[in-house]
C-alpha cells in the first residue's frame, strides 16, 4: 500500500523498515527477503524517489504486500529518528537496501530477544575499533565507537523514542579529543586530518598553507594524558557512526542491554554489500560496492531466491 503519512499504518509487534536511496535494484532483493523471512508489515522508505524507482516499486506491489512511503533525502540517521518518532510498532527490524535476509530463526532470535524487559535491542554488534588507512584514515587516530551493526538490527521503538525524547539522536558524529576539556582547541587540532575525517576549523584555514601542511603531520602523541577514555583507549578523534550515540546512551548511561553478536561472528543469517547507497551518493571508497557491479548478480538472486523476474 502507498501511504503518504506514517501515522497511517496501524500498530504492530514488529515491523520490517527498509530505507531505499538510488539502490532500487538492491533495495527489491531487501524487500523480499524481509517478507520471505521476517513476514509482513514490510515499509520501504523511497527517498529522493526517481521516476524509474516508482516504477520500480509500483511493479514489485503488484505481486508483493508491502507498504511504500516517499521521504526527501536527508542523512541516515535524522530519517531513523523521524522513523522511531511517527511509528508506533513496538519493535522495528532496519535492514539495510543493500542487505538480504537469509535465516528466519535469526530474526525470530531478535524478536525473542528485544521481549525481555531489560533489552533495547538485538542483533550484531560493530567495533569498536581505531578506523584503518584503507578508510583514508591515519593510524591509530580515529576510534570507531561500538554501535549496533545497522544493516541488520532489531529495537524496542519506545526505549529507543524515550532517548529520543531526552536529546539523543541517530545522528552519526565525531568527537575531536586532543585536549578533552576544551572542544575549541580539539575541533582546530583535529582539522589538521583534512576531510574525510578532519573536523572543520575556520582559525586553521586561516593558517598559511605551509603552517597547515607542517601541522598536518603531527601526531601529538605527548598529548595523549589529556585524552578522554574510549574503551581503554585514548584516541585523536572519537568517531559515533549511526546509531552509535544511542547505543552509547541505553547501554552504559541506562544499563539497559543489547543482544549483540560481534559481526566478525556472523554466520549466514545476512548477505551485505557494503557501502551501495553510500557508494552511489558520495562516489568510490576502498571499502564500499559499485552498485553497477553486483547487477546481474542481483538480478538472478531475484529470480533463483524469489521468483521476481527485474524490469528496468
Amino acid at each position: 500500500m502507498l501511504v503518504t503519512s506514517l501515522r497511517q499504518l496501524a500498530p504492530v509487534k514488529c515491523r520490517t523498515v527498509v530505507i531505499n536511496v538510488n539502490t532500487d535494484l538492491i533495495a527489491t532483493r531487501a524487500v523480499l527477503s524481509a517478507i520471505e523471512l521476517a513476514g509482513p508489515p514490510v515499509l520501504l522508505v523511497n527517498c529522493d524517489p526517481t521516476a524509474a524507482s516508482r516504477s520500480a516499486f509500483e511493479r514489485l506491489m503488484g505481486t508483493h504486500d508491502f507498504d511504500l512511503i516517499e521521504r526527501p533525502l536527508r542523512d541516515h540517521g535524522t530519517t531513523l529518528d523521524q522513523l522511531f518518532l511517527n511509528l508506533s510498532d513496538d519493535f522495528l527490524l532496519l535492514l539495510d537496501s543493500d542487505a538480504e535476509l537469509l535465516d528466519a530463526r535469526f530474526v525470530d532470535w531478535m524478536r525473542a530477544k528485544c521481549d525481555l524487559p531489560q533489552s533495547f535491542g538485538a542483533g550484531f554488534t560493530e567495533g569498536p575499533f581505531y578506523l584503518l588507512e584503507e578508510w583514508d584514515a591515519p593510524r591509530e587516530v580515529f576510534w570507531f565507537v561500538e554501535r549496533p551493526w545497522i544493516p541488520c538490527v532489531m529495537f524496542n521503538r519506545q526505549v529507543v523514542v524515550a532517548a529520543l525524547h531526552s536529546g539523543k539522536t541517530f545522528r552519526a558524529k565525531a568527537v575531536p579529543n586532543d585536549v578533552a576539556i576544551s572542544a575549541r582547541v580539539s575541533r582546530f587540532l583535529a582539522a589538521r586530518w583534512g576531510p574525510p575525517w578532519g573536523a572543520h576549523s575556520e582559525r586553521f584555514q586561516a593558517l598559511p598553507e605551509a603552517v597547515r601542511r607542517e601541522i598536518a603531520s603531527w601526531r601529538l602523541d605527548w598529548l595523549r594524558w589529556a585524552r578522554r577514555q574510549y574503551q581503554g583507549k585514548r584516541p585523536g578523534v572519537a568517531v559515533f557512526d549511526t546509531g552509535a550515540a544511542l547505543y552509547q546512551h541505553l547501554r552504559f548511561e541506562k544499563h539497559l542491554l543489547f543482544a549483540g553478536i560481534p559481526v566478525d561472528l556472523m554466520d549466514g543469517e545476512v548477505h551485505h554489500y557494503s557501502g551501495v547507497t553510500r557508494h552511489a551518493l558520495l562516489g568510490p571508497t576502498l571499502r564500499d560496492t559499485d552498485g553497477r557491479s553486483v547487477e546481474a548478480q542481483v538480478v538472478q538472486r531475484l529470480a533463483d531466491g524469489y521468483g521476481y523476474a527485474w524490469s528496468e
